[in-house]
């Protein structure tokens, strides 16, 4: 089961994306990309090279949209923080896409891995 270093809390890796590898563990500072839902272009690109994308789930996009924005930023993964009650889940490149909006990035795969977290 992959963890976040100092958190007792667990993540479940997304459905989309490469998988984690636990033998080679990804070490890195995490940065919270602008917007924090990261549901449109990331404006701190800077901040956000090799580092670990912290976002909030929900606003206007699905979570394979945050991680295409991540990534596209140059994070080397992001974490989804599960803001709402219940437990983390796989996140599906369809889910959590609110009505009557489009995924963006539909049918392409980020190239970072995507984890959610339990707040």
């Amino acid at each position: 089961q992959p963890t976040v270093e100092g958190s007792k809390a667990p993540i479940v890796q997304a459905a989309f994306g490469p998988r984690l590898d636990l033998r080679n563990p990804i070490s890195a500072a995490l940065a919270f990309p602008q917007p924090d839902s990261a549901c449109r272009k990331i404006t701190n690109v800077d901040e956000m090279k090799g580092k670990v994308a912290l976002v909030w789930r929900g606003d206007s996009c699905g979570f394979l949209d945050k991680a295409m924005h991540c990534a596209e930023a140059g994070a080397v993964a992001v974490i989804v923080m599960n803001s709402e009650t219940g437990d983390a889940f796989e996140m599906r490149a369809d889910g959590d896409i609110p009505e009557g909006q489009n995924a963006t990035f539909q049918g392409m795969e980020p190239s970072i891995p995507a984890v959610m977290l339990e707040a």
